[in-house]
């Protein structure tokens, strides 16, 4: 996972009204559609004809019925979902910890900045807790620092110059 991949990860996304597909079918499909998963086996069309149509004689306990049969597949969708959900979210945090522990093994492989400036215990941890914290609203510290035009500007400025430019001052101060 690539840092810009894991930070778009952290960005939360809006989640709509739960999708129930059982909504999408009418009060007799899901009916007879739920009557052939508990028989086991498909039915033609002149038994389905038949097999509502006994249902539908008090049509006030098929609705109730409907009801009941509508609420069971409604939360087996909501299991589902909330299982495919807790799914996503193991495998973020894995890739968080995967990505956490490259990001502190290349910080800890940071002794120096050009030679010139000795990273201290302190100033590790707070580049890490700079790459990696989020704040209240779950947004991360680098993406925000990134939004900033000039910021941005900067970073690239450093990561193309930064290291021959210190040689450079080096070179100087040393001779």
């Amino acid at each position: 996972m690539s840092p810009e991949e894991y930070v778009n990860s952290l960005q939360p996304s809006e989640s709509p009204e739960p999708f129930h597909k059982v909504d999408d079918f009418s009060d007799e499909e899901l009916f007879l559609l739920d009557f052939e998963t508990r028989l086991g086996e498909s039915l033609t069309e002149e038994q389905e004809a038949e097999v509502l149509a006994r249902a539908k004689q008090d049509e006030e306990i098929f609705k109730k019925q409907v009801e009941g049969i509508r609420k069971e597949y409604k939360e087996r969708e909501d299991y589902e979902s909330q299982q495919k959900q807790l799914a996503t979210e193991q495998e973020q945090e894995a890739q968080f910890n995967e990505f956490k522990d490259s990001i502190l093994s290349a910080i800890n492989g940071i002794d120096s900045i050009g030679g010139l400036i000795d990273l201290e215990d302190n100033d590790k941890d707070d580049l890490a807790q700079f790459i990696l914290s989020t704040d209240e609203t779950g947004s991360n510290y680098l993406t925000q620092a990134l939004q900033d035009p000039e910021t941005l500007a900067k970073a690239a400025w450093f990561i193309l110059n930064g290291d021959e430019v210190f040689d450079n001052i080096k070179d100087y101060y040393t001779s």
